[in-house]
């Protein structure tokens, strides 16, 4: 017969048996856990709160994937992409100082600049005369002149020195002069000199003269923040500017005071804007401190190599103050709008609608659709 005491003991013997029987269980649990872990892999959540099996994937690409991307284009002012790095520091550079129209230098009596045609070659068109030259290696800056056979200035332009042709609208006959400047350091004009001249003179035709009157801000550029886009005037008999010629589309600084309102000139330009990032854009004019009107952005000095996104943020705030616009506007005001031409820029007006722009030929996706030069224009 058993005590009390016995039963206890009994109990006491079973729980411990039972006890043992349950940790082995869960060790043998925890061992298959381990071995189906170290199989499958390590598991976590990734960034977008999916299971992601490290193990199983390639690290290298895992890094890759979670790198930040290279944005596809970069705005006029944005740092530059690793590409465009230099992997050394270079020397500085002393960069000349290019007046603005309103600073340029009284330029001289043109009756008394003798011809250098040797220099300066001027192909005569019924529409556009194209005006070529050499490179002057010592230049700052040019001023190219025209005038008609009266002497009377009718087009003046600051150019930049990598420019050595121009297009002169509507020249028939007269005088074009390449005044070649140097600058000798100083901020402004008054110290530049000029270090060379050239100099060309057309004959009218059978001896008649075509008319081809000195004309001083033949057109006026309003551009229309509200709309994004900007049109060209030209004045009428009483010489007021109410006969609309174009309206193109543009994109503007990404905020308000970017593209301040107010009225300004046009004064040097340019072929290609390097904007210090690897991306350049064509046919630049200046109208302000460090603001131009040009083209889209393009991965070098390649009308074949445009950044889409750039062409596509024509319409919108895209930019960091300029007016980027068409190839086809960018490059018709480089040629036809010289130094002095006034751009307006105004909240809202009645008198520019956004005009739209072409869409890009899905056959040449890095060009312009307006350009010229595109393949199939």
């Amino acid at each position: 017969m058993r005590t009390p005491s016995n039963r206890r003991d009994s109990r006491q013997t079973a729980k411990a048996s039972k006890s043992q029987k349950s940790h082995g269980t869960l060790a043998i649990v925890m061992i298959v856990i381990l071995l189906g872990i170290i199989t499958a892999g390590i598991y976590i959540l990734d960034k977008e709160g999916k299971i992601d099996i490290l193990l199983f994937n390639n690290p290298t690409e895992k890094i890759l994937d979670e790198s930040t991307p290279v944005p596809e284009y970069t705005s006029e002012e944005a740092t530059a992409s690793p590409e465009s790095i230099a992997t050394s520091t270079p020397a500085p550079t002393k960069k000349a100082y290019i007046p603005d129209i309103d600073e340029l230098q009284t330029l001289p009596d043109p009756s008394t600049i003798r011809l250098t045609e040797d220099k300066l070659t001027v192909e005569v068109t019924a529409e556009i005369s194209s005006v070529s030259w050499r490179e002057y290696a010592d230049a700052s800056y040019y001023v190219l002149a025209v005038y008609n056979s009266k002497y009377d200035e009718v087009q003046k332009d600051i150019l930049w020195t990598e420019i050595t042709n121009w297009q002169v609208p509507n020249f028939t006959s007269g005088k074009v002069i390449l005044y070649v400047y140097k600058d000798n350091g100083e901020t402004g004009a008054q110290d530049d000199e000029i270090i060379d001249v050239y100099s060309y003179e057309v004959l009218p035709v059978d001896g008649e003269e075509i008319p081809f009157s000195p004309v001083k801000n033949k057109y006026y550029l309003l551009v229309d923040k509200s709309s994004f886009a900007f049109s060209v005037f030209t004045y009428d008999e009483n010489g007021e500017y109410t006969i609309l010629l174009h309206t193109f589309p543009c994109a503007l600084g990404t905020s308000d005071r970017m593209t301040t309102v107010g009225v300004w000139e046009i004064s040097s330009k340019g072929p290609w804007k390097d904007w210090g990032t690897g991306a350049y854009s064509p046919y630049y004019c200046r109208f302000t401190a460090g603001l131009y009107m040009h083209g889209s952005l393009y991965d070098g000095k390649n009308s074949g190599n445009m950044y889409t996104n750039s062409y596509e943020d024509i319409g919108t705030k895209a930019t960091s103050g300029c007016i980027r616009t068409t190839v086809e506007a960018a490059e018709w005001v480089y040629y036809n709008c010289p130094a002095g031409t006034i751009i307006e820029i105004v909240e809202e007006s009645d008198l520019v609608v956004y005009p739209g722009k072409p869409a890009i030929d899905p056959d040449y996706p890095r060009w312009d659709p307006t350009d010229p030069g595109k393949p199939g224009n």
